[in-house]
């Protein structure tokens, strides 16, 4: 198949599968618009990451601190768009991506390194604020998020406050996490219902997760409403 060498690129580094080609081929506005410099690639549908040892499967807010979302996936058509957004403790922008597309790196960025489907940020040497992975099933997402004076971490190991909240070894479907001033979270919002899984096993805790958002849950989850 002809590509142009952007697609050609994408293709190479496993970003672009034949079915995806075929189908911007059928529809290049699609590539007109979307696939340009800075664009993340999501091959898997539904997306799934693992904050840590969190796995999270949504379609809409993952991970908010107070009133802003600062992680979020829209599951579509067998496409995901993910949306990040990363501040440093003064309210500075490090990072804003929408719908996969770079919208914001500035300058005082120490270092980035992106690919399709691989991002690393740094504020300065050895300070990583975000590493995020596509490339692997589920995704692997480690960051360190800013607002309002309020911090939230995703370590390797979980996902944790400076009030000494920790989340560890679980899966969220269909469920954002709200973290608040005082340092207590929630589960889910208004109208949304979904599930906790509690699993040791990561692979295991990965399929249990994919059946319960394509509502086959069948008894291994705890329902949340």
């Amino acid at each position: 198949m002809v590509l142009c060498p952007g697609c050609h690129d994408m293709a190479t580094k496993g970003a672009l599968p034949e079915p995806e080609q075929r189908k911007l081929k059928a529809r290049p506005f699609n590539i007109e618009q979307g696939l340009t410099y800075g664009q993340l690639t999501v091959t898997q549908g539904p997306l799934a990451l693992t904050l840590g040892s969190i796995l999270v499967i949504n379609d809409g807010p993952i991970l908010a601190i107070g009133d802003v979302t600062v992680l979020s996936v829209i599951q579509e058509d067998g496409a995901a768009l993910l949306s990040i957004d990363l501040r440093d403790e003064a309210g500075t922008q490090l990072l804003l991506v929408v719908d996969n597309e770079w919208i914001l790196g500035p300058p005082e960025v120490w270092d980035m390194q992106a690919d399709y489907q691989r991002l690393t940020l740094h504020a300065k040497a050895r300070d990583i604020r975000l590493s995020l992975n596509l490339k692997t099933t589920p995704g692997r997402l480690r960051g360190r998020f800013w607002h309002a004076g309020q911090f939230v971490e995703v370590a390797a190991d979980g996902i944790r406050t400076e009030s000494g909240l920790m989340m560890s070894d679980l899966a969220f479907v269909r469920l954002p996490a709200t973290f608040v001033a005082n340092g207590s979270w929630s589960l889910g919002a208004a109208g949304i219902s979904g599930y906790i899984i509690s699993e040791a096993d990561p692979m295991n805790r990965y399929a249990k997760a994919v059946n319960a958002y394509r509502g086959h849950p069948g008894n291994v989850v705890e329902p949340i409403a």
